[in-house]
């Protein structure tokens, strides 16, 4: 993911706020960056998402019931893909400056049956604005997915986040209908970047962490291991792939994402190594990208990026 986007968004959220009459105290604390449990407002305004911002609004409220035909149809509750281990069933780990898909899914009704996702309405909990953003599906007949990317602005914390999305009826002569699903939460961890030599494990859905490698160039070791459910793996350093657990790496300007043409490895208790050479001069940090197995909420894995020597 390039900087230079979100260095130049970063620039301009501080110059709004300096225009705004505050006082000095809080324009200076604003300038070392936004505390995600203490500073909402401001979290949910500089969310790097691909979508309409409006402020002051509240999120849609559930439909009631309505007939479709001889039904009738109540929407139900989506939910978030879940991540791993079991004891931050509700957590979604982040990186500053780094782009995160926040998985989604839906009942076989709610997706494909009668309804399909248009639009996830989103914000930071205790937040009054609201993100209008485009739902983008995968090949699974009942999940996708929203992103999004954390400023860096915002510093070390997590907080909450509240969504719901609106479904277009797919039923033949209904399609003109729109109804509105229950909202669901999830909990944002914003992390630090990891030291190299650091195992971490993740789970279902796309995890971006960064990892400091420092100035010195040489050759870095890669362990990736998955449980009993494939995975995927990339790196990528200076914008550019460097390492990928499968045999084609994806074009630079693009993420993984559940398709049909994605391979996924499974290495069984033994990790599958890679290497590549580090170069600081392109930055001291990699951005370690896993895509957990698109089909299976109990995937698991584990990643360790060695230091360069």
């Amino acid at each position: 993911m390039k900087n230079t986007p979100i260095l130049a968004f970063c620039i301009l959220a501080i110059s709004l706020l300096a225009s705004c009459s505050k006082s000095d105290s809080l324009l200076n604390e604003n300038l070392n960056g936004f505390s995600p449990e203490k500073d909402k407002e401001n979290v949910n305004r500089i969310l790097q998402i691909r979508g309409s911002y409006r402020t002051n609004q509240n999120l849609p409220r559930k439909s009631a019931p309505i007939k479709i035909g001889p039904f009738t149809y109540s929407p139900s509750e989506p939910y978030i893909i879940r991540q791993r281990p079991k004891t931050e069933n509700d957590t979604i780990e982040i990186g500053n400056e780094t782009q995160v898909f926040i998985p989604i899914k839906f009942t076989n009704v709610d997706y494909g049956q009668y309804f399909k996702p248009v639009t996830v309405y989103f914000k930071v909990t205790g937040a009054h604005g609201v993100w209008k953003i485009p739902f983008e599906r995968d090949i699974s007949q009942i999940a996708g997915s929203i992103s999004l990317a954390v400023p860096a602005l915002v510093r070390e914390g997590g907080f909450r986040v509240t969504l719901c999305t609106e479904l277009a009826c797919v039923f033949p002569g209904y399609d003109t209908i729109r109804v509105m699903t229950d909202t669901v939460n999830a909990f944002l961890s914003v992390r630090p970047p990891l030291p190299c030599n650091t195992t971490y494990l993740g789970g279902a859905g796309l995890t971006i962490r960064k990892v400091y490698l420092g100035d010195i160039a040489g050759k870095v070791k890669v362990e990736f291991t998955t449980g009993g459910i494939n995975d995927r793996m990339e790196i990528r350093h200076g914008g550019k792939y460097v390492v990928s657990s499968c045999p084609t790496i994806p074009d630079n300007s693009s993420y993984p994402r559940c398709s049909e043409d994605y391979c996924f490895v499974l290495t069984g208790a033994k990790p599958n190594e890679y290497e590549f050479y580090f170069d600081p001069s392109k930055g001291p940090f990699v951005e370690v990208i896993v895509l957990g197995w698109c089909g299976s909420l109990d995937t698991i894995w584990e990643v360790n990026v060695g230091c360069p020597k």
